[in-house]
């Protein structure tokens, strides 16, 4: 294992901290190499983002300019939101 700045290691942890809650955050620096205590977790998440109902799919393109009836709230940038189901595309995978 090579040695690396501290600051670069306080800030590689701290953008980690927020994948972890207030009890698993001891495991914070043990997690890179203990892959057993996590892999639950690992197989949970896998089988969720394989199921294409929960995917999140997002599309831009200047075809839809003046074709979309939000705005967001925060940038005013105009969106529109729809079921994958919606549209079918569901039943073709």
């Amino acid at each position: 294992m090579s040695k690396s700045k501290p600051g670069s290691t306080v800030t590689a942890y701290a953008g980690r901290m927020s994948k972890f809650s207030d009890q698993d955050i001891d495991k914070l620096i043990s997690s890179q190499y203990l892959y057993d205590d996590f892999s639950d977790k690992i197989q949970m998440l896998s089988e969720k983002i394989t199921d294409p109902a929960n995917c999140y799919v997002m599309l831009k393109s200047k075809d839809f300019e003046g074709k979309l009836e939000k705005k967001s709230s925060y940038y005013f940038a105009p969106y529109s939101r729809t079921s994958l189901k919606d549209e079918g595309i569901l039943d073709q995978l």
